[in-house]
């Protein structure tokens, strides 16, 4: 039996500064939450994993961000496709879709969030 195919992606997200929550606290929570929705097993809008050929869109980022509690810290995110294992290419580019073949779910690379 042929094995899925990984497309590895990273969000880097900006956070405001907040006076009531903990920034490093906050930085967690998020990047928990990329983690877990950016995932093949458990990730996806349905959190039964991503499945498999779906492209990921910008705006399902924005979507999940939106949603998050205390989402209204978010300033700015920015989506990129990364290398096998995660890492992000220097000099990649931001992207606004991440398309994926048949075979293909993504996968969390490193994500920032600052």
């Amino acid at each position: 039996m042929d094995s899925a195919a990984y497309r590895w992606v990273v969000v880097k997200v900006e956070l405001r500064k907040s006076s009531t929550l903990d920034n490093s606290a906050m930085q967690s929570r998020v990047l928990v939450q990329l983690y877990r929705f950016l995932n093949p097993m458990t990730g996806g809008k349905e959190g039964a994993g991503w499945p498999f050929g779906q492209a990921l869109d910008r705006e399902d980022i924005d979507r999940f961000l939106q949603n998050l509690p205390d989402a209204y810290w978010i300033r700015d995110f920015e989506l990129f496709s990364a290398d096998e294992g995660g890492a992000l290419p220097d000099n990649s580019a931001a992207v606004k879709t991440v398309a994926l073949a048949n075979d293909m779910t993504i996968a969390s690379g490193w994500h920032e969030v600052n």
